[in-house]
């Protein structure tokens, strides 16, 4: 039987980003792998949606099905997992990957920014995608830098508060409204894509004050 080939991005080597993370003298995160895992499913699902309503908007050539979801502990900046969702093409699959924790890492090391875009530098292959929420950092990479970072504003929304009572959720609104009302004016599918899913999404509290204004 025949090992394995992996596909590399000649621009990106693997691994490379983890030895740049400055990780906080903590044992305590703010989220568990316990409590997100029960929500993967329904991310998975609202994902493929939302990518393929963004496919709309694209040519044939440039359209996308997939990629990678990382998601970092926000205080403690561990890497709680990194997964693939959707069709990835194989020889694409190891740049998406590195490139999502990238941006997740390069996020945590911005105290002040709230998304990767505030720290782009298409140079240096790195871009927008990252977001910060409550709890954690999330960031794909896998399709347009605006339809990654729109993603990673529905994960946010699709994942926090995780495990908690979702009527006790009131600080975490600050970060859907800069979202909603900030990202929003240079990214339009940050409203395009929240506004899907306060449709779809079977949530207690989808349709809140954050989108309803």
């Amino acid at each position: 039987m025949k090992a394995a080939k992996i596909f590399r991005s000649p621009e990106i080597k693997p691994f490379q980003w983890f030895e740049k993370i400055k990780y906080k003298k903590t044992q305590n995160n703010s989220m568990k792998t316990t409590e997100i895992i029960p929500r993967l499913a329904n991310v998975c699902k609202h994902f493929q949606i939302l990518i393929e309503n963004a496919n709309e908007n694209f040519d044939e050539g440039a359209k996308r099905h997939g990629g990678y979801l990382s998601i970092l502990d926000k205080d403690s900046g561990l890497i709680l997992m990194v997964i693939a969702i959707g069709t990835i093409p194989l020889e694409k699959a190891e740049k998406y990957k590195q490139l999502s924790i990238e941006k997740a890492i390069r996020l945590f090391n911005h105290k002040n920014h709230r998304t990767s875009w505030d720290s782009k530098n298409e140079k240096e292959f790195q871009y927008p995608g990252a977001i910060k929420g409550q709890e954690g950092i999330y960031s794909f990479s896998g399709h347009n830098p605006d339809v990654d970072e729109a993603l990673a504003i529905a994960a946010l929304y699709l994942i926090e508060p995780a495990g908690r009572e979702q009527a006790r959720f009131t600080s975490g609104l600050k970060f859907f409204r800069y979202y909603y009302d900030e990202v929003a004016q240079r990214n339009y599918f940050v409203r395009s894509f929240l506004n899907i899913l306060k449709r779809v999404y079977d949530n207690p509290w989808a349709g809140i004050a954050f989108i309803r204004g």
